[in-house]
């Protein structure tokens, strides 16, 4: 378990585990951030941002993934790139 810092000029410092419990709070709250954030002795702009750098954290890292060329010559691209969210890229010689 981690616990809040107080600082000697009597500044908050929390964790990131500590962050992560205040935005799931937040999340599942009907309160506006504003609202939460004085319920919870926050500042608006702190738990803003640390709303940002949770869901920044929970993002999946990126990957490669392998590129097989195609031995097709009769397509009208060089180079096509299908990515996971369905786009896909074209490239013309």
């Amino acid at each position: 378990m981690t616990f809040m810092l107080i600082t000697a000029d009597g500044k908050k410092r929390r964790s990131h585990d500590e962050w992560a419990e205040i935005v799931t709070r937040f999340r599942t709250s009907d309160l506006s951030a504003r609202q939460f954030a004085l319920r919870e002795g926050v500042g608006v702009a702190s738990l803003q941002r640390w709303i940002s750098r949770v869901a920044e954290a929970n993002v999946p890292a990126k990957s490669f993934v392998d590129v097989t060329p195609c031995s097709d010559r009769s397509a009208s691209w060089t180079c096509e790139l299908e990515l996971p969210g369905g786009a896909v890229l074209r490239l013309r010689s």
